[in-house]
């Protein structure tokens, strides 16, 4: 699909999502403030933001430039501004596009819902390494039910293949429970250190996830 398509369609969607009271209910979207308020520290990048601005004092960036002005209003009514929003198509990555940033400028990075829409998952990552700290970390945060709006996704990934993906490019990483309905994969962005042992820590109802790993 062309960008201006692309972009078009998710306006659509973003249109569509606010005329709807939004993706998830206010009490799941306070529970991801909070999460995210009490572990992002620094200079972080928002990814695939759409319109709520969950990490506050971040760098959004979206396909979608209404949903870059639902983040500015939304940040100013609620106190959780974002510093800049930018809008850059993220399927543009695997044709060599850079995001608009110099190597090592954010201290992390994160990823709310976005995971399923990225067609290159492998050029994301490479992009994210490059743009973040090797200290960094990078949280991927999904949805139990995975992507919102099926027939835009790529994939259908759950914590556990996201984890997978991760780990096969040699990455450390633990799972940690955000909300009652998502789950977040936290990333160490400096290959082969082990900070974040054991792989997986499961904060939350079902530890079958596990036995999927």
């Amino acid at each position: 699909m062309p960008n201006n398509e692309l972009r078009d369609r998710w306006n659509y969607l973003t249109t569509n999502a606010v005329n709807f009271g939004g993706w998830v209910p206010e009490y799941v979207s306070d529970q991801l403030n909070n999460y995210f308020d009490k572990n992002i520290d620094g200079k972080n990048i928002d990814l695939c933001c759409g319109f709520y601005p969950h990490v506050k004092g971040s760098i959004g960036v979206d396909i979608s430039p209404l949903a870059l002005k639902g983040v500015e209003i939304i940040g100013e009514r609620e106190g959780r501004e974002y510093l800049e929003t930018i809008e850059y198509n993220f399927n543009d990555i695997e044709n060599g596009s850079k995001l608009p940033f110099a190597d090592s400028e954010f201290d992390c990075a994160t990823m709310i819902a976005g995971w399923n829409y990225i067609k290159s998952i492998e050029s994301l990552i490479e992009e994210v390494d490059r743009i973040v700290v090797p200290s960094g970390h990078f949280y991927v945060a999904q949805h139990l039910n995975g992507a919102a709006w099926k027939e835009d996704s790529f994939r259908e990934d759950s914590a556990a293949k996201i984890v997978n993906q991760f780990r096969r490019l040699g990455y450390s990483m633990k799972v940690e429970r955000a909300s009652d309905v998502t789950n977040v994969v936290v990333v160490n962005l400096e290959k082969n250190q082990n900070d974040l042992e054991p792989s997986v820590v499961w904060v939350g109802k079902n530890k079958n996830i596990l036995k999927q790993l």
